[in-house]
Parts: C-alpha cells; structure tokens; sequence
C-alpha cells in the first residue's frame, strides 16, 4: 500500500520552516573560526551583518533575522528575529516575507495565527518563492488558515513543481494517486513518483516500489520494485525495510 497524505501531513508540515535555512557568507566564515582564533572575528562578522541590515541591505536583514531565530552566533531573540523580517518584507525578499509565515506559523514570538501565516506566505508565493507555495498547498489541503480546497493545493503543488521544490513532486504524485483535487491518473502519480525517487525522497522511492511491484502506472517490473525499495530502506524507510525482509523469508 503506497504511503499517501495521511503521512505525507505528519513529514510535510516540517517544511514550513524550509526558509530559516542557510547563513549568510559573512556568518559562514564566523562559524568556521578555529577554536584557536580570537573571538573577534566572530564579533566582527556579526556586526558586518548587522551594520548592513541597519543601512537596508535585504538579505542582511533577512540573515540578521534568521540567525536570531536560530540562535546562532547571537542570543536567540524571536521579537528581533521577526523585526529584521518585517525590514527585508518591506523591501520585498521573498525569504523573508515566507519567514513572517512560518513565524506565524509556529507562533515564534507571536500568537499562533495560521491565517496570518497564509496571508504571508501569500505575499512570498506572489514574489516566486516555492516554498510558500508548497505551504500555500499544504494549507488548502488541509483547510490550515484557509478553506479546504483540494483543487487549489493541487494548483500551488503544481507551481512549485515548477521551480523544482522535491516536496512538491512527491505531493503530486500523491494527488494523482489518491485522486486528491485532480483526475485520478496512475501513470502521472508514477511520473512524479519518479522524480522525488531521483532526489532521494524516500516515500516517493517506496511508492514508486510499489508500483512497479504492482505493475500500477508502470509495466509491471519486480527487479526495478527490489531496487526502489532497497533504495528506500538505505535511508531508514520501514515499509520498505519490512517489505525486503518479507520477499526474503518468502524466498
């Protein structure tokens, strides 16, 4: 039995933070420092940052915001972590205006508020980011924020599909499988299947396992279905683990 929404909710809503990811250069070299060298270079990295987001600099603001949500490097301090947000949202970044979501989101330094959350991640998917659009589907699937609407998660999963975003892949897949706001179609489910297996997605490895174990949208192909599930299983799966270990004890 492929693995659909039901687990796909408990791993994807994780990703709404998929944004607060990654420092700046300036903060990378900080965190290279030896343990030999002066905590200066440190300070002086920080305030390089800090000093940029003060004269505008988006990303600096966005990263200055980031490493206080982090707590990397300086204190962790939400209400800062948001204020620097606002600074580089107001210029248009679309890192940041998604960060506003996820803060949102979590309710990180403000009350929990998940139809601000898709306001903001609005706002970002408006701008190109394909994570808020990920988000902008996952919160229509699920009626988080927003009515539920299977078409529209569908629609966002799509957009952001687009730009490459893994998650998305796997989601339609999902979608098409499961016959979730979009015509049930096997052959595309498998398509989009494939493509997450090839980044590694390890429940679109065993799904596409399955398929080809089953000959479901794909010629039926028992060697390719062992390869996927071994796949899968390299990286912890536990259906696929359990399914290899069934075929041996069966052999």
């Amino acid at each position: 039995m492929l693995v659909g929404f039901q687990h796909f909710k408990a791993i994807a809503l994780g990703l709404s933070f998929i944004a607060l990811q990654g420092l700046s250069p300036l903060l990378i070299a900080a965190t290279s420092v030896s343990a030999s060298s002066s905590l200066s270079s440190i300070s002086q990295s920080i305030i390089k940052v800090r000093q940029a987001a003060r004269e505008g600099d988006a990303q600096a603001q966005y990263q200055l915001g980031l490493a206080y949500t982090k707590g990397e490097l300086i204190q962790k301090d939400h209400n800062q972590a948001i204020y620097w947000y606002q600074k580089a949202a107001q210029q248009k970044l679309p890192e940041a205006t998604y960060s506003l979501g996820s803060v949102y989101y979590y309710g990180l330094g403000v009350k929990q508020d998940y139809g601000q959350a898709v306001n903001w991640f609005q706002k970002a998917a408006e701008m190109g980011s394909a994570e808020a659009e990920y988000s902008l589907g996952l919160a229509h699937y699920y009626g988080v924020g927003t009515p539920q609407n299977y078409s529209q998660a569908v629609n966002w999963f799509q957009k952001a599909a687009e730009q490459g975003l893994v998650e998305a892949f796997y989601s339609l897949g999902v979608a098409y499988y499961f016959n979730s706001g979009i015509e049930q179609d096997f052959a595309q489910a498998a398509h989009w299947f494939q493509k997450a297996a090839h980044y590694g997605h390890s429940n679109a490895q065993y799904n596409l396992a399955v398929m080809y174990s089953n000959g479901q949208g794909v010629q039926l192909n028992k060697a390719l279905a062992t390869s996927w599930y071994r796949q899968a299983a390299q990286q912890g799966h536990t259906k696929a683990i359990m399914t290899l270990k069934s075929d041996n004890t069966n052999h």
